[in-house]
């Protein structure tokens, strides 16, 4: 978090905190807009549960290669580290009426309830000490609240529509790969069982887009599988979403290194389903 002085201009001050949410989410995104306007952008009083699972992954990693390299010292210090962050992301930002990870308004001390998508982080990371059968069952419960599944061009970074990159109705695939990945990693059948099935609806959404525009895309729309995502500036500006996305073609390959085995995907020509050995 950046901590502002009273003695900056208000010129500053307000760059200062508009620069800090693009560089987490270049387009911003719900959780820094109160009211959806970019000058009220609050990034300040907003403690994330992403950044926070990412520092705790971070410290989990530190601890591990100081260990290989024999500073005991050191590797105790960021075990320590990792320790407290992970139970103050499971103490601050866990919310035990709805059992999900939430951002938390440092301004108002209350946790933001609304959903998401970066809210599930720890399990990409393994922020958490439940057991590996009551996380999945939190999880589902959770995902079916705002019933997830009715989605078929990716999971939706939030459900409020902002007009920004990082909110509704845009799959982003960072955030796709993020849960995906993290429910696999629980361990359980259903929670596995669960991210085949999103990943099998977002790789066939990437492949239906290039199959219709020839290219990649960094964002889609949930609603219309394949469609390209759109962001404020590309609205204003009439131009497109980037194409032949880096992070889009790195997620896409991991899923099916991950899945590829068992993926059916659809042949747009044919009609018809394409196994592994297709």
């Amino acid at each position: 978090m950046i901590c502002l002085r009273e003695r900056w201009p208000i010129r500053e001050k307000n760059y200062k905190i508009t620069s800090h949410a693009s560089k987490r989410h270049p387009n911003l995104a719900g959780p820094f807009l109160p009211d959806g306007s970019r000058s009220n952008t609050r990034t300040p009083d907003i403690i994330p549960v992403d950044l926070n699972a990412i520092m705790h992954r971070n410290f989990c990693l530190l601890q591990k290669w100081y260990k290989r390299m024999g500073d005991q010292h050191k590797s105790k210090e960021y075990w320590v580290k990792a320790e407290e962050l992970c139970s103050a992301i499971n103490t601050v930002l866990w919310n035990e009426r709805i059992n999900i990870w939430k951002d938390y308004d440092f301004r108002n001390q209350k946790l933001r309830n609304y959903f998401y998508l970066s809210n599930f982080m720890p399990l990409f990371t393994r922020s958490y000490k439940h057991r590996p059968n009551e996380m999945t069952q939190m999880i589902l419960n959770y995902l079916n609240k705002y019933n997830m599944d009715r989605y078929d061009g990716g999971l939706p970074a939030s459900t409020e529509y902002s007009g920004e990159l990082w909110d509704f109705p845009n799959a982003l695939p960072p955030l796709q790969y993020f849960l995906i990945t993290g429910l696999d990693l629980i361990g359980t059948a259903t929670a596995s069982e669960l991210a085949f099935h999103f990943a099998d609806k977002f790789i066939n959404a990437c492949y239906k887009g290039y199959y219709e525009h020839g290219t990649m895309f960094g964002a889609y729309d949930c609603l219309m599988p394949g469609r390209f995502g759109i962001g404020l500036e590309d609205i204003e500006y009439g131009c497109e979403i980037g194409e032949g996305y880096g992070w889009t073609n790195g997620v896409i390959l991991s899923l099916l290194r991950r899945f590829g085995n068992d993926l059916r995907v659809i042949d747009e020509k044919a009609g018809t389903e394409m196994t592994n050995s297709s």
